[in-house]
């Protein structure tokens, strides 16, 4: 969706829903997507299951088209602060033996490291900072997406009240909501909610393998 929304003629969008679209999951895609639509008049609502930012990374790695598209939306001197340039990247066996080497030696067409090594958490931080300056964007977080239903002319996503961490799971009561709007974006991740009641497909290409993660600091 590239176009900018039309306003009505006293200068709102269309008021019949309280929000045109609602993005679920405040994750990096979710957060972009909702700067990038409100940015262009669109009135978005961010669902977010979790009440405060998720503390752990798990993407890793990104590319000079997202950190361009991540400029755009004003993070150009952030950027710097919170990824490193990645110049090649290799696995190895046990023996020593390269198994894959990939160079990303200098910058894409768009002037930007061809791929960079990140930290997630900030990035989350710095993209929700943005959003909340962004004029039609909501952050509901604390809220989780437990129904969706498409109706004649749009949908209504129903949420519950989540006071957990992850850890510690919401005590009593759960308050429900029901937000209706045009449309609903699920930025959900891997296990997404979204998908699951649109029952569309999902490719598995059926890795199922432990890792051992290691984030490590070499000595100079």
């Amino acid at each position: 969706m590239n176009q900018d929304r039309t306003p009505d003629p006293d200068g709102r969008t269309s008021m019949r829903y309280e929000y045109d679209v609602l993005v679920v999951g405040a994750g990096p895609v979710g957060l972009t997507t909702a700067i990038l639509l409100g940015s262009r008049g669109w009135r978005v609502g961010v669902v977010e299951r979790w009440p405060q930012p998720y503390h752990l990374p798990r993407a890793v790695t990104l590319d000079d088209e997202t950190a361009r598209t991540l400029a755009s939306l004003g993070l150009a001197e952030v950027l710097p602060t919170i990824s490193e340039p990645v110049k090649e990247y290799e696995w190895r066996n046990g023996k020593g033996e390269t198994l894959l080497h990939l160079d990303y030696e200098g910058n894409g067409l768009s002037g930007w490291p061809r791929a960079s090594s990140f930290n997630q958490p900030l990035l989350e931080t710095a993209l929700e900072k943005r959003a909340r300056r962004t004029t039609g964007v909501d952050i509901l977080r604390g809220w989780e997406a437990v129904d969706l239903t498409e109706t004649s002319s749009g949908v209504r996503l129903t949420v519950m009240e989540n006071a957990g961490d992850g850890s510690v799971p919401h005590q009593g009561e759960r308050t429900r909501r029901v937000l209706p709007a045009e449309y609903v974006v699920g930025c959900d991740g891997a296990n997404s909610f979204v998908r699951s009641r649109m029952k569309t497909s999902v490719t598995d290409r059926g890795f199922h393998h432990d890792w051992l993660v290691l984030d490590v600091i070499p000595h100079d």
